[in-house]
């Protein structure tokens, strides 16, 4: 693994704790910003090596956050589905280097793929966090909020 994806790891986990987490748009989206990591993973990273990557940025996250382990449940989970989900947006001539992105897969596919892989996270993680359906009403509303949040940012950086 390179060095790069750690310090993707630790940049994307301080940016949470430090300034995402403090954002709260109209009591139910936070922005979920560490996402983009599992998101611009090549296709070919074995499986064990996007699960570890995954374990550890939501183990840091985790940490700065104060969510027990939720976002590295989550995104483990994620980092699982990536390439599968991946695989329905590829052809087979895209090779094994293929790093997704809005520049190598275009707009409309890679905000389709993007939007899968987030609304998975939050669905996890939210689920996880409300461990009942007692009031599904703002659990909907917290995922769908957080996941449009979430992907606004994450196509806006994908941009730059």
């Amino acid at each position: 693994m390179k060095a790069r994806y750690i310090i993707n790891i630790i940049v994307l986990a301080l940016l949470q704790a430090l300034f995402f987490n403090n954002v709260r748009i109209m009591g139910v989206a936070t922005p979920m910003i560490y996402v983009y990591f599992v998101l611009q993973l090549p296709r070919h990273f074995h499986k064990w090596q996007k699960l570890l990557l995954c374990f550890l940025l939501g183990a840091l996250v985790d940490m700065f956050s104060n969510t027990h382990g939720l976002a590295m449940t989550a995104l483990t989970a994620v980092g699982f589905m990536q390439s599968y989900f991946l695989e329905l947006f590829l052809g087979r001539e895209d090779g094994p280097d293929f790093k997704p992105s809005i520049k190598t897969m275009g707009f409309w596919k890679f905000s389709f793929y993007a939007f899968c892989l987030i609304l998975t996270y939050c669905t996890i993680f939210f689920m996880l966090d409300a461990f009942s359906l007692a009031d599904w009403q703002y659990l909907a509303m917290t995922i769908g909020g957080s996941l449009l949040v979430t992907l606004l940012f994450i196509l806006f950086i994908d941009a730059i």
